[in-house]
């Protein structure tokens, strides 16, 4: 959990996941991971959710503790214009209560057996983009060498940090994505998803591509995939 800056939270109430995102840029975060200190403060928001709370309650209190802590350390105005700077995380919420799952960013879930997924179309289009630089740069070089030297991952950095200027804003491009990142969030980019009489519910992050009823036969499809 500590080294890939991932959480599960449960509660009487509520089962999240947090997937944290490092930020491109951490040098405002005295030599800490952005990331981590996104899952601490999102974690310590979570446990303190009285059990009745709406989504739209939820997304708000998780927004507001990150956009404290950017004032409480004097960093806000900088993360302000500067977006690829700032902390962030995805995040998937069960509340047992309204019986919802609530998907901020790129989580996904599986109940019974349908998959919901909430993918960013700027994600989808970056990978794109590497897929056939990497296919070039394999005329050139081995797979090993790539493997040990990413060249593909330099390439597409530029289009990274530009993709942070759709992080919760111009909600007009079908490139705009929300995630938790202290900056406010539209409803309608929070996904709502009933989960009422259902028998099993699988809750992940984008670590996880596929989703299976179990941890075992997830992990399985991941290796498969890899």
């Amino acid at each position: 959990e500590i080294e890939n800056e991932d959480s599960i939270v449960i509660t009487d109430s509520f089962v999240s996941i947090i997937d944290g995102m490092t930020s491109k840029d951490n040098s405002l975060y005295q030599n800490e991971t952005s990331a981590r200190i996104a899952t601490e403060l999102l974690k310590k928001e979570i446990h303190s959710f009285p059990r009745d709370l709406t989504y739209q309650e939820a997304v708000y209190r998780l927004t507001k503790c990150i956009c404290s802590y950017y004032k409480e350390n004097n960093i806000f105005n900088v993360v302000l214009k500067e977006p690829h700077k700032r902390m962030a995380a995805s995040i998937i919420i069960l509340s047992k209560e309204r019986e919802e799952i609530w998907i901020v960013g790129d989580c996904h879930c599986l109940i019974d057996e349908l998959h919901i997924t909430n993918e960013k179309l700027v994600d989808y289009i970056i990978s794109e983009i590497r897929s056939v630089i990497i296919e070039k740069y394999l005329l050139e070089y081995s797979t090993d060498e790539l493997l040990e030297k990413d060249l593909s991952r330099e390439d597409i950095r530029p289009f990274l940090i530009s993709q942070y200027l759709y992080q919760n804003n111009r909600a007009y491009s079908p490139l705009s994505y929300a995630v938790i990142d202290g900056f406010p969030i539209e409803n309608r980019m929070v996904r709502v998803v009933s989960c009422k009489d259902a028998n099993c519910i699988v809750l992940g992050s984008d670590g996880y591509p596929q989703l299976k009823r179990n941890l075992r036969e997830t992990e399985l499809e991941l290796q498969k995939l890899l």
